[in-house]
């Protein structure tokens, strides 16, 4: 068995006996890839700075979404056209007959009731309101 320091560290569980420095420095992250994204994301905000660089990726998008589409519609399969189906009924229907008096009124008295009912709670709604203004108003002013 040659006698190796790098032999004895495998053996002893040690196989990696310094840490890299530049791994905990930069907190896990590669360098290629952190440079490559810094300057994409660098580059591609300053193209969409210009308006002309924003109206052509904007006419690309249409572009491309027309493509898109066109080969999406090639791809569903070709079913016939089939007519649809009404049922037609045949039946005479009654015309528009005038309500009663007795329902005229009783749905006048309905509506007008509920009427007074809604404008009652409404009023006291805003009443509350008002007099938790005044006492705020008169409260700030007397202090």
């Amino acid at each position: 068995m040659p006698n190796n320091t790098s032999h004895d560290n495998v053996i002893s569980g040690r196989a990696n006996p310094r840490p890299r420095v530049d791994v905990e420095r930069r907190g896990g992250t590669g360098g290629t890839i952190v440079l490559f994204m810094s300057t994409s994301i660098l580059s591609s905000s300053l193209f969409a700075i210009t308006a002309t660089g924003a109206g052509a990726r904007a006419v690309w998008v249409v572009a491309l979404a027309l493509v898109a589409l066109a080969f999406i519609d090639r791809m569903k399969p070709a079913t016939p056209r089939r007519s649809a189906v009404v049922r037609v009924d045949n039946k005479p229907t009654p015309l528009y007959a005038e309500p009663e008096r007795d329902q005229k009124w009783k749905t006048l008295a309905h509506l007008s009731g509920g009427a007074i009912i809604l404008g009652a709670l409404f009023a006291c709604i805003l009443g509350f309101m008002f007099t938790i203004a005044f006492e705020f108003v008169g409260g700030l002013l007397r202090a």
